[in-house]
């Protein structure tokens, strides 16, 4: 497969992802054995939020584990990029905020996932900018936290994101899908989703639930 066709595939995947889910991704993953869970702990203020596309990963550590080690990200986010933030769970500390939100949305990033805390909240309302995390601060993270590397593989809560899996979250939780198998995943959740539908309307159209269930299922 080109490098073009590969892209479209991306592309392609991650337009299906948007019509989808987070509980129906879950589904889809459980159906074919793989994690299912959301990352635990890590939700979004905004509950019409949703965020869908490619992880871009970044690692903090503790100031005083990575002196002199800060680096300086936001410039390497590629467009429709989902940034995920490990900084260890922490509360105490912010390691994103409104300017982060910024540039980021500049250079074409949907939203950030950040296992730990997150600070100027009615600034990532206003930019439509979807923020998950643990909670809210107004702490900063200089002095607390450093980001120290980007694009390796990255423990958020309880999952492991690697660079370029395919991350879907709104008001339910965040899910991972493994990038290599995102085509199967995508796909049986999208089928998932059209019987619902169905189901949906039927009961809208006066039909008994559970009619309706079974003859979607046929």
């Amino acid at each position: 497969m080109s490098a073009d066709q590969n892209m479209l595939q991306t592309d392609e995947l991650v337009e299906a992802a948007r019509a989808l889910s987070a509980s129906q991704i879950s589904d889809a993953l459980a159906e074919l054995g793989l994690p299912s869970h959301s990352m635990d702990g890590i939700l979004t203020l905004d509950l019409a939020a949703k965020v869908v596309g490619r992880a871009f990963t970044v690692t903090c550590l503790p100031a005083a584990e990575s002196e002199g080690k800060r680096i300086e990200y936001l410039g390497d986010i590629p467009a429709g990029a989902v940034v995920v933030i490990s900084n260890g769970g922490r509360t105490d500390c912010s390691v994103w905020g409104g300017q982060r939100t910024l540039a980021a949305r500049q250079r074409g990033a949907v939203g950030s996932i950040v296992d730990g805390a997150f600070r100027d909240v009615p600034e990532h309302i206003a930019l439509s900018y979807p923020v998950f995390a643990r909670k809210p601060v107004v702490v900063g993270s200089r002095g607390y936290a450093n980001p120290v590397h980007t694009q390796e593989p990255v423990v958020m809560s309880n999952l492991t994101v690697h660079p370029g899996d395919l991350i879907v979250g709104d008001a339910s939780g965040v899910v991972v899908v493994p990038a290599d198998r995102a085509p199967e995943v995508i796909g049986i959740a999208t089928r998932e989703a059209a019987a619902e539908s169905r189901i949906a309307a039927a009961v809208a159209a006066g039909m008994d639930f559970f009619e309706a269930k079974t003859l979607a299922a046929q």
